[in-house]
């Protein structure tokens, strides 16, 4: 997941999350955001934020910048067009996303470790995944989905 970060147009174009200093950063109270932003002065959080909610704050001046996954806002403003806001690109590179299951779920299956098809359970010791669980099944579409180009495809295509 990487992450962007949106103004209006008045504010100065930054390349790094330390230029954000001093600046008021809305984040979406226990978004995806926090730890990104967990090292900037002023945090102004905002309960059950959305990116159009967002967009309103920045435009009536409520805040300075809005931090989120690159993806959901750029689907936002290509649906949503927004001459007023620009984007910058100074957010945190792309990462792994995590997919969890509840340890009681019956679609887990947990195994003892042998090789390293894994997961972290909350006390972060590993588990493996029993090949027939659907969470392994799951992981597996996921990662042929991946070198076969349908993510990206599927990313194009929507964002």
């Amino acid at each position: 997941m990487s992450f962007l970060a949106i103004s209006t147009l008045e504010q100065t174009k930054i390349v790094n999350i330390e230029q954000l200093q001093s600046k008021i950063i809305l984040v979406p109270h226990d978004g995806p955001t926090l730890g990104i932003v967990k090292q900037l002065d002023i945090i102004r959080y905002v309960e059950d934020l959305t990116v159009a909610e967002a967009v309103g704050h920045l435009l009536n001046g409520k805040g300075d910048f809005y931090i989120y996954p690159k993806a959901s806002i750029d689907y936002y403003l290509r649906v949503n067009p927004q001459p007023e806001i620009q984007r910058h690109s100074c957010c945190g590179e792309i990462t792994n996303m995590m997919l969890g299951f509840s340890k009681k779920s019956v679609h887990l299956s947990p195994t003892e470790i042998t090789n390293n098809d894994y997961v972290l359970n909350s006390k972060d010791t590993l588990l493996e995944l029993s090949k027939s669980s659907k969470a392994f099944l799951l992981k597996q579409a996921l990662q042929q989905m991946k070198r076969d180009g349908t993510i990206k495809n599927i990313y194009k295509k929507y964002y």
